[in-house]
């Protein structure tokens, strides 16, 4: 790809890191470095929409952490493929999560330049763009979270008859569900009625449908990452912190149902109750009265808040939880490889402010490859 995409964005300056590191040895860069501080060209007569970019700051840092994550999850370095490249054209965030961020006067004016180009391609700006904007805009949903690594259910759609026995011949809907369908599924709304694991685990499996008499069974896709969003509502925080703090929610397994074929003839049988271990790897919190912008944090693999650089204004100035009441947030997971380690998150982490040089050797330790 050239140095411009469809949009028109010059990347001249914000060379890929996949092609700086072609062989690996993209994630401590990816985890060492943030977006520099957005630099306005002049707030007097600007639209509302190009003076904060507080939204498409936390997306890009978000990016930037899950593509850290799903490295060690796809046992390969990052390669660009026909298909990436089409979706980074599509929807350039995504080729700035990939760019090198230094702090040279022309890549920090690259970096403001790139974020107006998606603000005004997203055509919002009456107000500031939010991190929901951004993640649930169609674009994102095309070019993102229809990729196998994001993909809630699986693509294989089949079926019996509800009279047929479990182990005895499934149908296997010749068309599926089209990948952009399935990528709209991929978001888990919880409504903190039930714990997470059981909550997520109760969309695979077996569903008998009667008005036509067949038996369905949803797959669960294994994606390298899962996004889980809830509303904290419960009334009592000690509810909260026994329902969904930190200790409940750091780590999570899901519960979901696959067939394997026997014979040619079409005779399935069921696998007994596969389990997948995933982490949290990012909490992002959504702006509301008590904090006025999208906050994120980040974890590392292990379970250690990633400290951000004093410079970084994304993580929020205030003490927050999971746990406090009446406020949105979204939740990141990373499949674990191996067993997922006994560490517990805390349920509050004060953004002490590390300076840069402490916060990039830690930042290094926990990115590499």
């Amino acid at each position: 790809m050239s140095s411009s995409s469809t949009h028109n964005i010059d990347f001249t300056q914000l060379p890929d890191l996949r092609s700086i590191y072609p062989t690996g040895g993209q994630n401590g860069a990816l985890s060492s470095q943030h977006i520099a501080t957005y630099q306005p060209r002049s707030a007097a007569g600007l639209p509302v929409g190009l003076r904060d970019m507080h939204g498409v700051d936390v997306v890009v840092t978000l990016l930037r952490h899950l593509s850290s994550m799903l490295a060690p999850w796809t046992r390969a370095p990052w390669r660009r493929d026909g298909e990436e490249f089409t979706n980074e054209d599509r929807f350039p965030i995504l080729r700035l999560a990939w760019s090198d961020l230094s702090r040279t006067l022309e890549s920090m004016a690259a970096q403001d330049e790139a974020r107006r180009a998606i603000v005004t391609h997203l055509g919002i700006m009456d107000r500031p763009v939010t991190f929901l904007d951004i993640m649930d805009c169609p674009l994102m949903y095309e070019a993102l979270m229809q990729t196998k690594a994001y993909q809630l259910y699986s693509s294989l759609i089949v079926s019996q008859p509800l009279e047929e026995s479990l182990n005895g011949k499934w149908d296997i809907d010749g068309t599926g569900a089209s990948r952009l369908d399935l990528a709209r599924r991929c978001v888990v709304h919880w409504d903190c009625q039930d714990d997470l694991d059981t909550h997520v685990s109760k969309k695979f499996g077996f569903f008998e449908h009667r008005g036509n008499g067949r038996r369905y069974l949803y797959q669960f896709n294994q994606p390298g990452i899962l996004q889980v969003r809830f509303r904290s509502l419960v009334a009592s925080r000690a509810e909260r912190q026994q329902l969904h703090g930190f200790r409940k929610i750091w780590k999570i397994t899901v519960d979901g149902s696959t067939i394997c074929q026997v014979d040619e003839n079409g005779h399935y049988c069921t696998e007994a109750n596969p389990r997948y271990d995933y982490v949290l790897v990012a909490v992002v919190r959504l702006r509301d009265g008590a904090i006025p912008n999208d906050v994120i944090r980040r974890y590392s693999a292990n379970g250690d808040h990633v400290h951000e650089p004093s410079d970084f204004l994304h993580a929020g100035t205030h003490r927050w939880s999971v746990a406090d009441e009446n406020t949105s947030f979204v939740l990141f997971y990373a499949r674990c490889i191996q067993s997922p380690p006994p560490l517990h998150y805390p349920a509050e982490v004060t953004n002490s402010r590390l300076d840069a040089e402490m916060s990039y050797a830690k930042q290094r330790r926990f990115g590499a490859p």
